[in-house]
């Protein structure tokens, strides 16, 4: 497939041949599961979303480059390391820089959902290589600085799957 056509109307034929050409990409190309392009979230239904993997992919496939041209801390509070970030993605050609597709993403993070997490990690390594489990660690300066990161870059990949999926015609 060629990257996205400007003009305003195509025929019939070439619309459908269009999403036939993604759709035959999406059945052969990506890999299903959650370590893959797509996969059932567990507890969201049957429906399958589509993974960074697969809309990187697929982002290939049409010839179009990301970029986040907007932030918005929408709640910042450092002292607790709560953060919630709105982030715009855009893709375009990377030889015209036409925009085809913008889409928000948003994300929120906690300070104690880092040391949770790596505590959490901590103990299944210890049991796994048999190893006397740690005493968790106490919140600190890193996991808040790794809550701001792990917000912004959740907020990216929302938007940038949200906004391939514009671009693909795949957005139901």
């Amino acid at each position: 497939i060629v990257p996205v056509d400007p003009s305003p109307l195509v025929s019939t034929k070439t619309a459908r041949d269009r999403l036939r050409e993604i759709r035959q990409f999406v059945t052969e190309e990506l890999r299903e599961g959650l370590d893959g392009d797509y996969a059932v979230i567990p507890g969201t239904g049957k429906k399958p979303s589509l993974l960074q993997p697969g809309a990187e992919k697929l982002l290939e496939k049409l010839g179009l480059s990301p970029a986040f041209p907007e932030t918005h801390w929408a709640y910042e509070d450092h002292k607790r390391g709560e953060y919630i970030v709105d982030v715009l993605c855009q893709l375009a050609n990377p030889y015209t820089n036409a925009v085809y597709a913008q889409c928000w993403g948003s994300a929120g993070r906690s300070a104690q959902e880092e040391l949770d997490g790596a505590n959490a990690k901590a103990r299944e390594y210890a049991i796994r290589d048999k190893k006397p489990v740690p005493s968790p660690r106490t919140l600190g300066f890193r996991d808040v600085g790794l809550a701001r990161n792990t917000a912004l870059k959740m907020a990216q990949k929302s938007a940038l799957v949200g906004a391939t999926l514009k671009a693909a015609r795949l957005a139901v």
